[in-house]
């Protein structure tokens, strides 16, 4: 597309991340409870399926910190975490001291385990609202590419809200923040985000719907690399 929509986005969570970390760690419930449930979805799946006395964890798109915050109670846990956004991961290494956080963008990464300094490939890979910062085409290849990040049969989480129509990479404004930012937003169905998923080498595991407190329905999907 026309517009350097990565640059468009690093700015836009760059300019919301300190507002992002006042609501969504310190005032605002609500997130608390998501970042609690969304965590156990993804890590009692692993450790149901894969037992082990430690595991690599990596999100990808972690904002300021409210998933890591939770993550971080995991003992068994190593945790790595990944934001376009510098500001956003200033704040995510306050939310969560022990991560290993890196600023980037995840589609410029190659081999993950360089970037870390590390050998072992992860197995599980959080993306919660982050998939739909990126047109379709891009989204796929992200997903195809973080295949080789993964331990064999590894994890992925991965979640969108839940639209009446497919909408490919549209500019769109953020509301309901005092800082007023355009961002791009890929709006799925849910035949399309299955798809998307699938396609990109992926079995789904588990799925769900949940309604978040503004009313939309967030798909939450755990699935395994085939």
């Amino acid at each position: 597309m026309s517009v350097d929509y990565i640059q468009l986005n690093k700015e836009a969570y760059d300019t919301l991340a300190e507002e992002y970390y006042e609501r969504l760690r310190k005032h605002d419930a609500y997130y608390g409870t998501v970042g609690n449930i969304l965590t156990k979805f993804a890590m009692e799946e692993l450790r149901k399926n894969r037992p082990q006395e430690e595991y690599n964890v990596l999100e990808l798109g972690c904002g300021p910190g409210a998933i890591l915050s939770f993550l971080d109670a995991y003992k068994d846990v190593k945790i790595y975490a990944i934001d376009i956004s510098e500001n956003m991961a200033k704040y995510a290494r306050m939310s969560c001291d022990r991560a290993n956080i890196r600023s980037l963008n995840a589609l410029d990464i190659e081999d993950v385990t360089q970037v870390f300094d590390v050998k072992a490939k992860f197995d599980l890979i959080l993306m919660s609202a982050f998939i739909h910062l990126f047109p379709y085409d891009d989204a796929q290849c992200l997903l195809k590419n973080i295949n080789g990040w993964l331990v064999p049969e590894g994890y992925v989480y991965i979640d969108t809200t839940r639209e009446t129509s497919f909408e490919d990479g549209k500019l769109r404004e953020k509301i309901g923040y005092k800082n007023k930012v355009i961002r791009l937003r890929t709006e799925y169905t849910l035949d399309k985000f299955n798809i998307l998923i699938k396609s990109s080498g992926y079995r789904i595991i588990k799925q769900q719907l949940h309604k978040s407190q503004s009313g939309k329905l967030w798909i939450r999907t755990v699935a395994q690399l085939e």
